[in-house]
């Protein structure tokens, strides 16, 4: 190898070595971390919106088959939730009928644990 090759050479180990190239992969490390992270919180967010969906669509589920075959009690109870998860989105309509549960299916007065029940099992 000639002088001027290895001059060369050494100068392309010096350009490597800047600091600016260091801060450069320090930057390119850093965005590509960034990057991972942001993935990973994506993939969690993903994971638990289809948990959620998941658990919609079975309560939802449910709720349709009691009111088609529950006992009149229970299937009025299902097709009153159901009409309000339309008004009161699905976590609104399961506190009222948490509430509902407790209320006499005719008279509306309140009811006992017990009581309770009796009616809706």
């Amino acid at each position: 190898m000639s002088q001027s090759s290895s001059e060369s050479q050494n100068s392309k180990d010096v350009q490597l070595g800047s600091p600016q190239n260091e801060v450069s992969l320090d930057e390119e490390l850093a965005a590509a971390e960034a990057k991972v992270v942001e993935l990973r919180r994506l993939k969690a967010l993903q994971t638990q919106n289809s948990k959620i969906s998941t658990e919609k669509t079975l309560e939802f589920g449910l709720l349709n088959n009691c009111a088609k075959n529950g006992d009149e009690v229970n299937a009025k109870l299902a097709q009153t939730t159901l009409k309000n998860i339309k008004k009161n989105g699905l976590e609104g309509a399961l506190e009222q009928m948490a509430k509902d549960c407790f209320k006499h299916p005719e008279t509306g007065r309140p009811l006992t644990y017990g009581e309770m029940r009796m009616y809706y099992g």
